[in-house]
């Protein structure tokens, strides 16, 4: 990173699978960590610059994701973790009170809202449902499924935590079930799913406020084009690496339409950058 990206009021937003991890599975788990990722995520610990590692995963908490990432060697607390599932019910939380919410995926997904004080409603009393809100899981219920359904099309708005519909983690792409699950019950309620998961907007503000920093103030790491469309809704910029979904073509023609990507082949380049290329930051953090 160059001088003029400063270190005041600068936050990071870290993607995991194709960038920290190279795993099949989401949220790095089972994955193996990629050279470097462990040494960038310590030295933005020395400089004292905030960052917050992101997954579009949501089959688990963030802090059981925060310790898978911990059992590789990554050192990532808890509090340096979000999910797509979390920043879902950060927005659920603040636009629809304490719910009821309709969930649509696993047991990780549900104890990630309720722990935001969110209440969850059966898919057989869908009526009474003020949102519906999909995530991962390893199966879906059709009970679960049709309950969202009859909900969406009696008017709750239906958020979904991805909306892309494939998930690369650095070995090869497998389609992203819980955005096809979502697409059809919004397909059968009649409405098109709000996404909550990278790249929103909203997620992007979200992880900016935890940083305390200005969302134009943002660098995003990551391998997709999320992150890529992430720092873009943000006003911020992109270092985008080349362990994951991007080809060095589609990279080199996205910097060059646009001035705020950076591409590296792998975060340990991106290491080697920051270190060589910055002083540290005064921040307590």
């Amino acid at each position: 990173m160059s001088e003029r990206d400063g270190a005041a009021g600068r936050g990071w937003i870290i993607d995991v699978d194709g960038c920290l991890v190279r795993t099949v599975r989401t949220g790095g788990a089972g994955g193996v960590p990629i050279d470097g990722a462990a040494e960038f995520l310590d030295e933005l610990e020395r400089r004292g610059e905030p960052y917050i590692v992101c997954t579009n995963a949501s089959e688990l908490t963030p802090g059981e994701y925060a310790q898978n990432l911990r059992a590789l060697g990554l050192p990532v607390r808890d509090e340096h973790f979000a999910t797509a599932g979390s920043a879902m019910a950060d927005y659920l939380a603040a636009h629809h009170g304490t719910g009821p919410v309709l969930a649509v995926g696993s047991p990780g997904l549900r104890r990630t809202l309720r722990e935001r004080g969110l209440e969850l409603v059966a898919p057989a009393d869908w009526a009474q449902a003020a949102a519906v809100a999909v995530g991962a899981a390893p199966g879906y219920v059709s009970a679960e499924m049709s309950g969202a359904a009859l909900a969406v099309e009696d008017g709750a708005p239906l958020y979904t935590a991805v909306a892309d519909p494939w998930f690369h983690g650095g070995h090869a792409k497998s389609a992203a079930i819980s955005a096809v699950v979502a697409a059809g019950i919004g397909w059968a309620g009649g409405v098109t799913p709000t996404v909550l998961g990278k790249p929103s907007a909203a997620l992007g503000q979200t992880l900016a406020d935890a940083m305390a920093v200005a969302p134009t103030d943002v660098v995003v790491v990551g391998d997709a084009r999320a992150e890529v469309d992430l720092a873009r809704a943000m006003g911020g910029r992109v270092c985008l690496v080349l362990s994951g979904a991007t080809t060095a073509a589609q990279a080199a023609a996205t910097a060059e339409a646009d001035p705020r990507v950076r591409v590296f082949p792998t975060i340990a380049e991106l290491h080697t950058d920051l270190v060589n290329d910055r002083a540290p930051s005064k921040s307590s953090r």
